[in-house]
């Protein structure tokens, strides 16, 4: 203790002793406190001078500086340890650790470190195993699927079914024609019909235009990568074989390419392959390749030998390491990859993915067109189309006008049919195109501008106004007044609001003095939302209830009835200024049978009009019609 320390004491002592009138008992009492109490608060260790040993390079501190960047440390047990700063902020002043600098991760796309990590990360798969069949092959139920535009699929399908028959088998052979007979692919392809033994045979063509098959196609990919789907619908089935037909010379790059993707997607979704895909260019083997290809096919299935099982998965995660190997001899220059630049490149290729394959939907080669056309459809650029109406040629012979003439006061012969898409996401039970116009859920086709569609609507319909010249009892002033057209009906074939630029295209129509009438079928509620400004708005009510508007539409969505009642509530709230039409279409014996649900969805869109028609029959029935 230094002198200071004592003068201090003794002086303490001696105040002690003044204030207690002189007794030495309390100073000493007060004296004794004074030096004993910091040593009990205060342990000795405690103020010595802290300093680093030479066996520990870092001690656990009681004070954290939170202003600097630690280091993590992980013990053998898993703790997590920090490197602390020294007791007091300013010691930590002094010893001041160094914060680290974040730098970006560079990873390096080697080969052979991509192929170890998926060796050690693999999917779980099936390995490839022998399936043995309960029953021989010959007593299962045949469903033979074909979709054709020409007539080869179709004639094929036709043989293969004969050759079925010839064989006298326990279960009929069914053959389906996947346009016509199928309203829910659902029920084929995810939930499957109600019969042992199934053996799927299909016979498909191939296209480089758009076809019914581009929605087939899409349905399977949908179904195999929708994770609310049972992964593999398909392994009920007792196996599958594909027949592919198509036209090496005119597409070979597009040689059965629809076929190639239905075999794998099949597989994909669990399905068994009983039969190798089946390649035939129809141009320079013809039917007797398929013959020899259904001889086979037959000769299998007599044999009851075990069949090899491979998950398509881990087929094709096979064929990436196979490929990954031949390249694994790459050098990592010019593989290093910035992780900030690996959103881009995830970007770019998912760009190229979903723009690779984007074709027109009808190109004057294709046998969409050609059947369009022999209907008097004026097919403009690669999705959209013109007709002229037999109301058109009633008003130029002076014979009267449709119903808009008598509601609305619009002469006939001053209307233009005609749509900017001639696609649709319904193949209604009622409608007259036979089923020839192109089908889908999502644009996948490429886009014509506003400008070309608005021309060459115009320049198809005026045509076809010159070809009513020498048509007997036509006016000549009536004549000369359909070429300025006032009125354009959107109604013609397809879904007119699916067209991605339909606003720009409403809008140039009213910049030439055109009224519009559009007509919906209410299964595109975001469009709907965003459709801009339209003389009349029509939503097609088919069905008052969701079982029925299945049977009458047979729509391609699954959710068809929520969309419809999303549509409604627009057509309420974000459409309620337009004028807007309820057009409900009347089959007898299909959507006649409640009226109270009808009043239900009035209430609920509250349009502004109801149109009531009713669907006429006339001659045969053989297209569109699936009434029986």
């Amino acid at each position: 203790m230094s002198s200071i320390t004592t003068t201090a004491v003794f002086a303490i002592a001696a105040l002690i002793y003044l204030l207690s009138g002189g007794r030495w008992s309390i100073a000493l009492l007060g004296l004794t406190l004074f030096l004993i109490l910091p040593n009990i608060s205060t342990p000795q260790s405690e103020h010595k001078e802290l300093k680093p040993s030479k066996d520990h390079k870092s001690e656990n501190k009681q004070e954290i500086d939170f202003t600097n960047t630690f280091k993590e440390q992980k013990t053998t047990t898993g703790a997590v340890l920090l490197n602390r700063p020294p007791k007091s902020l300013s010691e930590s002043k002094s010893k001041t650790l160094k914060p680290f600098k974040r730098l970006p991760k560079v990873v390096k796309a080697n080969k052979e470190s991509i192929l170890r990590k998926k060796a050690n990360t693999k999917t779980r798969s099936v390995s490839p195993v022998y399936t043995s069949n309960a029953t021989p092959l010959l007593d299962s139920n045949f469903l033979i699927f074909y979709s054709s535009l020409t007539g080869a699929s179709e004639r094929s399908a036709k043989k293969i079914h004969e050759s079925l028959v010839e064989l006298d088998l326990k279960n009929k052979p069914q053959l389906i024609n996947m346009d016509d007979d199928i309203d829910d692919l659902d029920n084929y392809f995810i939930q499957t019909p109600d019969l042992p033994n199934l053996v799927y045979i299909m016979v498909l063509p191939s296209y480089d235009t758009d076809s019914p098959l581009d929605y087939f196609l899409e349905f399977l990919d949908d179904t195999a990568n929708d994770f609310r789907i049972d992964k593999y619908p398909l392994r009920k089935l007792t196996g599958f074989s594909v027949l592919g037909l198509g036209d090496t010379e005119s597409w070979p790059n597009k040689f059965c390419y629809q076929a190639k993707m239905t075999d794998r997607l099949m597989g994909k979704l669990g399905a068994r392959r009983i039969f190798p895909l089946g390649e035939v260019c129809m141009k320079s083997e013809g039917d007797s390749k398929v013959e020899e290809w259904n001889k086979m096919l037959i000769e299998t299935l007599k044999d009851n030998e075990p069949i090899m099982f491979e998950d398509q998965e881990s087929y094709e995660n096979e064929e990436e390491e196979e490929a990954g190997e031949g390249d694994s001899n790459l050098s990592d220059e010019g593989t290093l990859v910035d992780v900030e630049d690996m959103g881009k490149m995830i970007s770019d290729s998912k760009t190229e993915s979903t723009t690779r394959d984007v074709k027109k939907m009808v190109t004057k080669d294709s046998p969409t067109y050609k059947s369009l056309t022999k209907q008097g459809y004026t097919v403009v650029g690669s999705h959209s189309g013109v007709k002229i109406c037999r109301w058109t040629k009633s008003a130029l012979r002076g014979r009267g006008s449709c119903y808009k003439f008598a509601f609305y006061g619009i002469r006939s012969h001053l209307c233009m049919e005609a749509t900017p898409s001639l696609s649709c996401s319904n193949k209604c039970v009622f409608c007259w195109r036979h089923g020839t116009n192109p089908v889908g859920t999502t644009w996948r086709w490429e886009v014509d501008e506003p400008e070309v569609i608005l021309e060459g609507a115009l320049e198809g319909h005026y045509k076809k106004i010159k070809q009513m010249r020498g048509v007997p009892g036509v006016s000549a002033d009536r004549f000369n007044e359909a070429f300025t057209v006032r009125h354009c009906a959107l109604s013609l074939v397809g879904e007119p609001i699916f067209y991605p630029h339909i606003n720009k295209f409403l809008q140039m129509l009213h910049a030439k003095h055109i009224s519009s009438f559009l007509v919906c079928n209410a299964q595109h509620p975001d469009q709907l939302r965003a459709l801009n400004k339209v003389t009349q708005l029509y939503v097609s009510i088919d069905a008052p209830t969701k079982e029925e508007l299945k049977v009458v539409d047979r729509p391609l969505f699954r959710d068809y009835w929520e969309r419809l009642n999303s549509c409604l509530d627009i057509l309420r709230t974000v459409q309620s200024h337009q004028r807007t039409v309820f057009r409900l279409t009347l089959v007898k014996g299909f959507n006649m049978s409640d009226a109270k649900s009808y009043a239900d969805l009035v209430a609920k869109g509250l349009p502004s009009l109801i149109e009531i028609k009713g669907a006429t029959f006339c001659g045969s029935s053989s297209g569109g019609w699936n009434m029986a």
